[in-house]
């Protein structure tokens, strides 16, 4: 009898399945700030005057690389990546919860209605269409031959998509498509306009109206075919260009962005760093750094040994340079502080 008891637990253990142990992942990350490089991305908990970077964050939690990563997005507490595709993680773990594949070269992506995101794929000129519930691309939209978009700025109805070109001016383009976003049984996104603007349109803002910088043609090597930089500012609604100004002296404008009181923008061009009014006037350069990436956030500094107050913080790739970030003091109109990160720097992100 008791052999055969002894027989039978031995079965009855045999039979359960293994169980599958889940490694327990920490809050380590969340807010602060994301470094995108060739190599891949890095944080920092910039809030911490002792911190120091993180490096292959995504890659250490996931023992997995990112080819040719691009940018990171903040969206509904989670992190967007680009790179060969769209990756998403938990912004707090960084753990890997879903991927898309499917794209040629994503450079840009943005929220719009009902669970979906935009995704600006350049290598197709094609925008996609991802369904954030089924977790994949249910539609595709063409912008054009050669278009390359490269920029996204959206509303609950509509986005904007700018067109940004290439090098050399025989394949500039000029134009942003507008995509209307709705519900009719099944959501759709279809082209509801061409706006034509100035050469390359590279980056813009929505306030209120739409404020579109463009680039223009820059080619170093051959500057007789250089067009200036300059900026446009559109009514969302009818779509009408009310505003327009050719950026003198200015050229390969890009990353347009604006201070706290949102009184004064500013943006990278070739020589450094610039400075203007909300209509184009004005324009100082205010760092010599050559730089294609530029980013603000509002930060604490030690004002005395007692007093803290809150600055414009401007943070800068080198592209002389490019492992490094530069730190600006708008406030003390200073450099305060250089980070070096592993790889060449391609994209700066705070999430707070």
């Amino acid at each position: 009898m008791r052999i055969y008891f002894i027989f039978l637990l031995v079965l009855f253990v045999s039979c359960q399945e293994e169980e599958t142990i889940t490694p327990s992942l920490t809050n380590a990350y969340g807010d602060g700030m994301y470094i995108v490089t060739d190599l891949g991305i890095h944080y920092l908990d910039y809030k911490d005057s002792a911190a120091v970077v993180q490096t292959q964050i995504f890659n250490s939690v996931n023992s997995s690389n990112l080819i040719n990563p691009k940018n990171i997005s903040f969206i509904d507490g989670k992190g967007f990546i680009l790179s060969d595709r769209l990756s998403i993680v938990d912004i707090n773990t960084f753990n890997l919860e879903n991927e898309i594949t499917g794209f040629s070269n994503p450079v840009f992506c943005d929220k719009i209605s009902f669970n979906r995101l935009l995704v600006a794929d350049k290598g197709s000129s094609t925008v996609r269409v991802v369904d954030l519930d089924l977790f994949d691309i249910v539609s595709n939209i063409e912008t054009g031959d050669s278009t390359k978009p490269a920029f996204i700025m959206s509303t609950y109805t509509k986005a904007y998509i700018l067109n940004g070109g290439r090098v050399p001016a025989m394949f500039k383009d000029s134009t942003m498509i507008v995509i209307e976003h709705k519900d009719q049984l099944v959501p759709t996104s279809i082209i509801l306009d061409v706006v034509n603007l100035g050469d390359n349109p590279s980056s813009g803002m929505i306030q209120g109206d739409l404020l579109i910088l463009c680039r223009g043609v820059f080619n170093p090597l051959n500057p007789l075919s250089n067009t200036e930089s300059s900026l446009y500012k559109v009514f969302p609604n009818n779509l009408n260009v009310f505003y327009s100004k050719d950026l003198t002296n200015i050229y390969n404008a890009d990353n347009l962005i604006y201070n706290y009181y949102n009184n004064r923008y500013y943006f990278t061009a070739d020589g450094g760093i610039y400075g203007m009014s909300v209509n184009g006037t004005g324009i100082t350069q205010i760092i010599t750094s050559e730089s294609d990436i530029l980013v603000r956030n509002e930060e604490k500094y030690n004002n005395t040994d007692t007093t803290q107050v809150y600055a414009n913080m401007l943070y800068i790739n080198d592209i002389n340079n490019p492992s490094n970030i530069y730190k600006y003091n708008m406030s003390l109109s200073q450099f305060v502080d250089t980070i070096v990160v592993p790889g060449k720097v391609v994209d700066i992100k705070f999430k707070d």
